[in-house]
């Protein structure tokens, strides 16, 4: 029974491939395509790092439950999905969490002055610098730690997937193990038996016929 809370294939392709075109937008804009503007003292490689983590986002979904299937309750793909759909899927989830906190560091630590505002209950209007500073270097602080354990979760992963992908292997494989060493100890018998052989009719081979000399009357 398929999971109500499953995207359908159809479905991820289509959210997928918005994201892609919304990311691709953002690209564009801050590489100087159409009119946007982007504020001061902001580099174009900030915008193109977050219309890069739309893009990767938007292929995420679409190899996750347009190819894969779905994922289970823990987050990881479904049980018998191929190894290299599981590479690349984890691949674009560290490029994702690498794009956003880098974007993240350039706010709390890059040059150029930052000006920030917020609205909720405790903060309203314009925020101190160092204040906001301090908040978007915990983020990056906490995004790249994400990063390296979802390194760390990933190999781990990949590693149990390819040891059962070996014990598959050679359990199919091991039905004829009997029999191809059965083969390989009479291939060494043979090697053998012919080997003595060998030497046992080497003591009979021809030998030069040798002429008996008479001896000579006078």
């Amino acid at each position: 029974m398929a999971d109500r809370n499953q995207l359908s294939p159809g479905g991820a392709i289509v959210i997928g491939l918005l994201c892609g075109a919304m990311g691709t937008l953002v690209m564009l804009l801050a590489l100087g395509a159409g009119e946007g503007r982007m504020s001061d003292g902001t580099p174009p490689w900030v915008l193109v790092c977050g219309g890069l983590a739309f893009v990767l986002a938007g292929l995420a979904i679409i190899v996750g439950y347009g190819i894969a299937g779905g994922v289970t309750p823990d987050g990881d793909l479904l049980p018998g999905t191929p190894f290299a759909v599981r590479l690349v899927q984890y691949l674009l989830g560290l490029g994702i969490v690498a794009l956003l906190a880098s974007i993240a560091s350039w706010v709390a630590f890059g040059g150029g002055s930052r000006h920030f505002t917020g609205s909720g209950p405790f903060i309203s209007g314009a925020v101190n610098e160092a204040l906001g500073r301090t908040a978007f270097g915990i983020g990056a602080a906490l995004a790249w730690a994400f990063m390296a354990l979802m390194i760390v979760v990933s190999v781990k992963r990949l590693r149990r997937r390819s040891l059962r992908r070996v014990d598959l292997l050679q359990l199919t494989r091991r039905p004829l193990h009997g029999v191809l060493r059965a083969h390989a100890l009479d291939r060494l018998r043979e090697h053998v038996d012919d080997d003595v052989l060998a030497q046992r009719f080497g003591r009979l081979a021809p030998r030069r016929p040798r002429v008996a000399h008479l001896p000579r009357v006078r």
